[in-house]
């Protein structure tokens, strides 16, 4: 029997970012499939030979200053949690990660 994560949606991985965060060629191209030029414009992305690669996250879209907190969450509600990165998706990747960050969220058997 496999564990998966049930996640509270408290916000509380999104507001200290610490550390790299990197989207994946698939993220991008989901936010250039639907348009979401927005996300778009606080990631960095790196190409090679005309390839997007990875990008970059999160930046202010005017400084390109790097934040130290996601600009997609409003009280503790992440607004594009149907677009959000691989990175988010994947959040945490094990118990020990988990209460490092002081997640709430639980490991429910699936």
């Amino acid at each position: 029997m496999t564990e998966k994560f049930n996640c509270t949606q408290c916000g509380k991985c999104c507001q200290d970012l610490g550390g790299e965060l990197i989207a994946t060629a698939a993220d991008i191209k989901m936010w250039m499939d639907n348009g979401r030029e927005d996300i778009l414009d606080t990631c960095f992305v790196f190409e090679h030979d005309g390839e997007i690669r990875f990008g970059d996250l999160w930046f202010d879209e005017l400084t390109g200053d790097e934040l130290s907190e996601c600009p997609w969450l409003e009280n503790d509600i992440c607004l594009i949690y149907d677009f959000r990165p691989e990175v988010c998706r994947v959040y945490p990747v094990d118990k020990k990660h988990q209460a490092s960050n002081n997640c709430p969220g639980e490991w429910i058997n699936a």
